[in-house]
């Protein structure tokens, strides 16, 4: 306490002068450390337990301070520093109080008189596990490519539900230890995870992976094959004898297993006196993971030694297209005969032989193969143009080709239908066959309306005597008003390019980072004068995730995203009733 006194004398002259008086207090509080009761060591189970001083109960919370009088100023403070054990706690809180009488303490005095410091232990238990919230499955991986024998497999982050913060998650198992993993073989592997809360406490989920091989192989068929009946009449064959050089992406040459059926065990075949001349055989290849792929041979079954006797009846022809190219690999049936389909050669020709003397029958070609063979955009163009009445498609077998559905009729239900399969949104053509046959020597009534009456699809035989030759049908391939199917094999459509001039699709460069959305816009600038264009636009699936298309707001293309998850988005665009503009 400082005391100032003034002194005044009659003249009016001043002086002063400053008195110091010490007030001490001749008991200090807490001078034998007891008069502070300080929180107790307390143990809680649960790691989201309150722990806030003043959610703890008595004597855990806050210190009590005793005989505190009017010369003293106390306050408390506290600090925590959290430790992390496994056992036999699920942490330590080590919680620092510090109790100040600033009637005693002066900061930065040098000395702690009026301080004091205790450090209470807080243990925290915790006995839940962890708990996984919708845990992943049993998944299949497909192979990284076509020609790869390998994968990358990703394995999910699952969600875990747990109230610590230091939750450890690990994958461990047949793949080993980790979460992503390269150049894995096909096979099932059994994975583990295991979720740890840092508590002692954990929980595992077991699951399995099938990286799968999903790539059929690639069949590849021995040229033509002439089998000789033998004096028994019979000619027998093995399916291996058809393979020229199958190979697959994992499956060794020598473990692929050919059949004539899907079944892999069909794998002889026997030629009799009833199925003489050229036969389409099918030749099934499949491979240890069961992947099936399938080629096409012509087997000449000849019978040189005439064992078959020389009173057989011979029926024979040739299917053509309207331009005269032979259509070969179709079946052509003798239905009310008993005897085996005979297929088409390359030029078109077939003989069907047998006791068929004095007997009605039905000749009958049939084609069911490759819808897609020579089936293009430039095909809706002209369709579109024909049932707008801007170009009508000039011969009944052109109408018949555009009628896709069947229905009897051309309209746009048609266009739809075709697109579809273009765009591998539908396998074939609903209610219809690739290829339908009219006979040669039909005369259509009315050739702009070849639907009435209708056409006939196969040539009746009665009362057989003799040989029937030059039995001939004009094979037409649905979709196709073109006329640029390939009627050699329908394993190898045509390809062909409408026009010489380049057709330029352009789209911006653009960098994106991992993770992140990106759309990639493509415009076609010059699409004035051009009838149609389709298209198929890849990109790499082990870099890029396909979320969808979204067209533009004129005239869009159609798209088909059967195959997106391969990195194939498919395309077409055909010129409709109004222009589109210059840049779209």
């Amino acid at each position: 306490l400082i005391r100032t006194w003034v002194a005044t004398d009659l003249s009016g002259n001043v002086n002063t002068v400053s008195q110091t008086i010490h007030i001490a207090n001749a008991s200090p509080w807490n001078l034998q450390n007891d008069q502070i009761v300080w929180p107790a060591d307390y143990s809680v189970s649960g790691c989201d337990a309150a722990l806030a001083p003043d959610e703890l109960p008595a004597p855990y919370g806050m210190p009590v301070f005793l005989s505190v009088g009017a010369c003293q100023s106390v306050s408390s403070s506290w600090e925590d520093e959290i430790l992390w054990v496994s056992e036999p706690a699920c942490y330590f809180v080590y919680r620092t109080w510090t109790v100040i009488d600033f009637c005693q303490w002066t900061a930065n005095s040098g000395t702690d008189e009026g301080l004091w410091t205790y450090v209470q232990l807080l243990t925290v238990t915790d006995d839940e596990a962890p708990e996984f919230v919708n845990p992943p499955l049993d998944f299949e991986v497909p192979l990284s490519g076509a020609l790869s024998c390998s994968a990358t497999v990703q394995l999910p982050t699952p969600v875990v539900s747990d109230c610590s913060d230091h939750l450890i998650l690990t994958a461990q198992g047949d793949l080993g230890s980790g979460f992503s993993f390269s150049n894995v073989a096909p096979g099932d592997y059994q994975m583990k995870y295991t979720a740890s809360d840092g508590c002692g406490n954990t929980s595992e989920h077991i699951f399995t992976v099938r990286v799968a091989d999903q790539t059929a192989p690639t069949a590849l068929c021995a040229g033509n094959i002439t089998a000789e009946l033998a004096p028994n009449h019979l000619a027998t064959l093995t399916a291996a004898s058809f393979n020229l050089a199958s190979f697959d992406n994992c499956t060794a040459a020598d473990d692929l297993r050919f059949s004539f059926s899907p079944d892999p065990g069909d794998a002889t075949r026997v030629f009799s006196c009833d199925e003489p001349g050229a036969q389409s055989i099918d030749l099934f290849v499949t491979d240890e993971a069961g992947n099936q792929s399938v080629c096409s041979v012509l087997v000449q079954i000849s019978d040189g030694g005439n064992f078959c006797g020389a009173d057989a009846v011979k029926i024979s022809g040739r299917l053509h297209l309207p331009t005269g190219a032979g259509i070969a690999h179709a079946n052509v049936r003798a239905d009310g005969s008993g005897l085996t389909p005979a297929a088409s050669d390359m030029s078109g020709e077939y003989v069907i032989s047998g006791d068929l003397s004095g007997q009605s029958i039905s000749v009958r070609p049939e084609k069911n193969t490759d819808p897609l063979n020579g089936v293009t955009t430039f095909d809706l163009a002209k369709i579109n143009d024909h049932i707008l009445g801007k170009n009508y498609l000039d011969t009944p077998y052109k109408r018949i080709a555009a009628d896709a559905n069947n229905s009897g009729q051309i309209t746009v239900s048609d266009l739809i239908l075709i697109q579809r399969v273009i765009l591998h949104l539908e396998p074939a053509f609903t209610n219809n066959t690739s290829w339908r046959f009219v006979p040669a020597d039909y005369v259509f009534p009315d050739p702009d309306n070849p639907f009435s009456p209708p056409f006939p699809e196969s040539i009746q035989l009665t009362n057989i005597a003799g040989d029937q030759n030059n039995l001939d049908f004009i094979g037409i391939k649905i979709g196709d008003v073109t006329g640029n199917a390939n009627p050699a094999n329908a394993d190898a459509p045509t390809t062909e390019n409408r026009t010489n001039q380049i057709f330029p699709l352009t789209t911006p460069d653009q960098t994106a980072l991992p993770g992140e959305t990106v759309a990639v816009p493509v415009f076609a600038t010059e699409l004035s004068g051009c009838a149609g264009w389709q298209a198929t636009f890849e990109f790499d699936p082990e870099i890029w995730d396909f979320l969808s298309v979204e067209t533009g707001t004129f005239s869009a293309p159609k798209f088909g995203t059967t195959f997106a998850a391969e990195g194939s988005i498919t395309a077409l665009w055909y010129q409709t009733d109004v222009a589109p503009p210059a840049d779209e």
